[in-house]
């Protein structure tokens, strides 16, 4: 009784383990994209697909600032620059992450790519 209970455990472990591999070794796909215009009000990404993993985001036009979890201003916050590329790794940077014109600058766009597993 106690060597099934243990070949049980063992083998449930062990599919567990595969799963967890498996997952981990799935690629990150493009599940989408989107154009935020941005200004000088404080704005969060508005459409974040449910299977997100990943967002990598380029600024285009001025310089703009950006935090992950308070709320920016255009005289505070870390600096983006025309050109960057920011990289968020996990659903809480993505849903955290707001983002305002710098003080100082006219227009820019913030081009959001998303990452998931499929």
């Amino acid at each position: 009784m106690k060597k099934t209970k243990l070949l049980t455990l063992t083998a449930c472990i062990l599919m567990i383990t595969a799963g967890i591999v498996y997952a981990a070794d799935r690629p990150l796909h493009v599940i989408g994209d989107e154009d935020l215009i941005l200004s000088s009000t404080a704005q969060h990404l508005p459409d974040i697909p449910t299977e997100c993993d990943g967002a990598m985001i380029s600024i285009q036009g001025d310089d703009v600032r950006f935090k992950l979890s308070d709320t920016v201003e255009a005289d505070n916050g870390a600096i983006l620059n025309e050109g960057d590329i920011l990289i968020l790794d996990s659903i809480s940077q993505i849903i955290g992450f707001n983002v305002i014109l710098d003080s100082g600058s006219s227009s820019a766009t913030a081009y959001v790519t998303y990452f998931g597993k499929r």
